[in-house]
């Protein structure tokens, strides 16, 4: 799986464009998408399956909840299958509730079996 926060977010989401086939799912916490990413996310309409988790704290003075809510909207108007967590009271970054609900969601997938390598 992929995961990134603040920044890591912010290229991770350019990250998986890049390398889709890699990741059978992707977290993003307090991150946005870029203007480029997003036009990126267009042009491949339809084609990413990596399952997404946006978390995203109600106190983030850094990127507004509102934002990235409407990011997550906007994938999912793409056909990206991407759930999207507001934490009450969390700032910018993750912290302990955000790490459980990760860790909750993260649980619905088999990550025992094995990652083919692509060469």
């Amino acid at each position: 799986f992929l995961i990134g926060e603040s920044n890591g977010a912010i290229f991770g989401y350019h990250f998986l464009l890049n390398h889709a086939d890699w990741f059978k799912v992707a977290v993003f916490i307090s991150g946005t998408i870029d203007k480029n990413t997003l036009e990126e996310f267009t042009a491949k309409r339809g084609l990413l399956s990596t399952k997404i988790l946006m978390v995203h704290g109600t106190e983030d003075l850094l990127f507004q909840v509102a934002v990235a809510e409407k990011e997550a909207a906007y994938l999912k108007q793409l056909g990206c299958d991407v759930e999207f967590k507001k934490i009450v009271g969390m700032g910018h970054g993750a912290d302990p509730f955000a790490e459980d609900e990760i860790a909750k969601w993260l649980k619905q997938f088999d990550m025992n079996k094995p990652i083919q390598k692509v060469d």
